[in-house]
């Protein structure tokens, strides 16, 4: 919102979705992403922000398809989840950080894109970030800044829809760019 986008919001709990309308007046849906999609058939969004979501998926052809519906023609889908062939996996094993209860899926920078690639997305950009053992895990390598990757992501948005073909976006070299 502080770059000048309307935003809209999918939060499977409750509360946190009444948390994001009240504190944050962002236009929050409560229950999933697929419900949204029954839900709203005419809503089109120029980008779709997934972050550590994917892998909690049960039915990722569902998700998939509702986000195909969700998104505009042009659109982009930024995606972000723990990476599998991440070097704390291979020297971690199960006891690296992203295997939990609730990860019902790991995806790595061979199968994500394969997923997509099945559903009609075509993948523009895809880089990993903290893969290496951080400090509380017996490690040296520090985790990134999470701003450095938002960042990162937004201007990977501002370069993906400078074409876009909505006139109500925020200019792509204004608001969404600046830091």
């Amino acid at each position: 919102k502080r770059m000048g986008w309307a935003v809209s919001g999918v939060e499977i709990s409750p509360g946190a979705a009444e948390y994001a309308r009240t504190r944050f007046g962002v236009d929050a849906f409560a229950g999933t992403v697929e419900e949204y999609a029954g839900r709203n058939t005419g809503a089109r969004f120029p980008v779709v922000l997934a972050t550590d979501l994917i892998e909690h998926i049960a039915d990722l052809d569902v998700f998939m398809e509702a986000v195909g519906k969700l998104l505009a023609p042009g659109g982009l889908l930024v995606l972000d989840t723990p990476n599998a062939a991440a070097e704390a996996v291979r020297l971690r094993g199960m006891d690296a950080r992203c295997f939990n209860p609730f990860h019902i899926f790991l995806f790595s920078p061979q199968t994500l894109p394969r997923l997509l690639e099945k559903h009609g997305f075509r993948v523009e950009t895809l880089f990993t970030y903290g893969n290496g053992l951080s400090g509380s895990e017996g490690g040296a390598a520090p985790r990134p800044e999470p701003e450095a990757s938002l960042e990162r992501v937004m201007d990977l948005c501002a370069e993906s829809l400078k074409a876009f073909p909505y006139s109500s976006l925020p200019d792509a070299d204004g608001p969404l760019a600046a830091s």
